[in-house]
């Protein structure tokens, strides 16, 4: 579980947060709704996390997604996970790690990544990554005991990888078994094209079961990467040159939104055309143009409905995290809402919650729209009604497909003003309290009502 505390943040005053695999904060706007969420994907990068040890290099981190202007000295964050547990006080930082066995495994797999860079054939002995097919024994145990849950393309994955790291292994340590085992035994060892050849195999092995762990094994869930989808998305739809050189670009803009238009951009020439089936749309990046079809009219992005503008640049950073294996994900989607009429509110949400809730994904969303929020709610209600009523699956689908299903305790939802949080699942129906799905309606309806009552009275 992961809990996250802030106080005196910018607008959070005082804050307390159960983070799960779905994640809603709604709130009006300017009270801290996306300052949450920038922290969210702040400490649920792992690769960044797990190597902070300075203040001032957390700050830097907060320069990134424009907030490092709210840390002061009064600043409290404390982040706790089953990998680590971060404290920022008083203007220091503390990162202690926690023992993990898993964790410890998957990153000591990470020296022998870029093995080529760094063994000397005169001086290195195979025998030195002897430990690399014991963590990889060690990350097996737990897939091994639920083999029968993964899916087909993820069981071809891990025989491909058990097989090719038993060839690996039998092929360096022959006669490590043997009672006759002696290590100046000459024909123990290779010349340097074949040491090079099985140093360059177990690089591509250690390279592979890393993604593959990180992605199926529920123990590395806190292993994630974080994927920030601003609301000025926009912008993206209306670029049509390759200024996404992002990475080396000197833009004035915040550094999380060069990192999403690089994404971005690596989308756009990574297909020759995406099927936008759920909005009866195609993509396609074709001679420096965004060119979108709709009911079989060709034109440019940029001349599309508004809408059409925030949900390309969207769909197309969810899809190349997806193609380029990386799952295990932690999206943050700012407004996904943006100019959509409710119907295609409705389409874009079961399509979020599809691809960025399976494996080790998680999803956190900031949100003004009840339509969203009703959506969750229903979705959450699909699980509700299939755990009560199994028998009943084949007219719960009918209703809510099961790629959007939630169980309850996967959400957290929190309404977010005056710098306050507000936790509001309700426990007792298992779905996200309906007074704060649309409050501002029944102030609306009374006013209506009010206003009929002196007409007709």
């Amino acid at each position: 579980m992961e809990t996250l505390e802030v106080r005196n943040f910018g607008p959070i005053v005082r804050a307390s947060i159960v983070l799960k695999d779905v994640n809603i904060f709604i709130g009006p706007s300017s009270s801290g709704k996306s300052t949450i969420a920038k922290l969210c994907a702040i400490l649920n990068d792992y690769d960044f996390i797990k190597k902070v040890k300075r203040f001032s290099k957390f700050k830097e981190y907060l320069e990134k997604y424009n907030v490092s202007e709210y840390l002061t000295t009064n600043t409290y964050i404390r982040y706790d996970s089953d990998v680590l547990t971060l404290t920022i006080n008083n203007g220091r930082i503390s990162n202690v790690p926690k023992e993990n066995i898993i964790i410890d495994s998957y990153n000591a797999l990470f020296q022998y990544a870029k093995l080529s860079q760094t063994v000397d054939f005169e001086y290195t002995e195979l025998e030195v990554y002897e430990p690399v097919f014991e963590h990889l024994r060690i990350l097996s145990e737990p897939i091994v005991k639920s083999l029968n849950q993964l899916s087909y393309k993820a069981f071809y994955n891990f025989k491909s990888i058990t097989h090719r790291a038993s060839f690996i292994y039998s092929k360096i340590f022959t006669e490590l078994d043997s009672d006759n085992y002696d290590l100046d035994d000459e024909s123990l060892y290779y010349d340097e094209d074949e040491f090079e050849e099985i140093v360059s195999e177990i690089e591509l092995l250690t390279k592979n079961s890393i993604i593959f762990f990180r992605n199926e094994l529920s123990e590395l869930k806190s292993v994630q990467s974080s994927t920030y989808i601003p609301a000025e998305r926009i912008l993206f739809s209306l670029i049509t040159e390759k200024v996404f050189s992002f990475e080396n670009a000197k833009l004035a803009l915040p550094q999380v939104m060069i990192d999403f238009g690089t994404i971005v951009e690596k989308a756009k020439i990574s297909s020759k055309e995406y099927n936008l089936d759920f909005i009866g749309t195609k993509y396609k990046f074709d001679k420096g143009k965004n060119i979108i079809t709709q009911n079989g009219y060709e034109t440019e992005l940029s001349k599309a409905a508004s809408g059409i503008q925030t949900i390309i640049p969207l769909y197309l950073a969810i899809e190349y995290k997806i193609y380029t294996n990386d799952q295990n994900t932690n999206f943050i989607i700012e407004e996904p809402e943006l100019n959509l009429y409710p119907t295609n509110q409705k389409k874009l949400i079961e399509y979020i919650i599809a691809k960025c809730t399976n494996k080790n994904g998680s999803l956190t969303i900031t949100t003004h729209s009840p339509y969203i929020l009703t959506c969750i709610n229903n979705f959450i209600q699909g699980a509700n009604a299939f755990q009560e009523r199994p028998e009943m699956i084949e007219s719960i689908k009918d209703i809510i497909s099961p790629n959007y299903w939630l169980e309850y305790n996967r959400v957290s939802a929190y309404y977010i003003n005056n710098g306050l949080t507000e936790n509001i699942m309700n426990s007792d129906i298992k779905s996200i309290g309906a007074s704060k799905i649309d409050d501002v309606s029944e102030e609306i309806g009374n006013e209506f009502n009010q206003l009929t009552d002196i007409i007709y009275s």
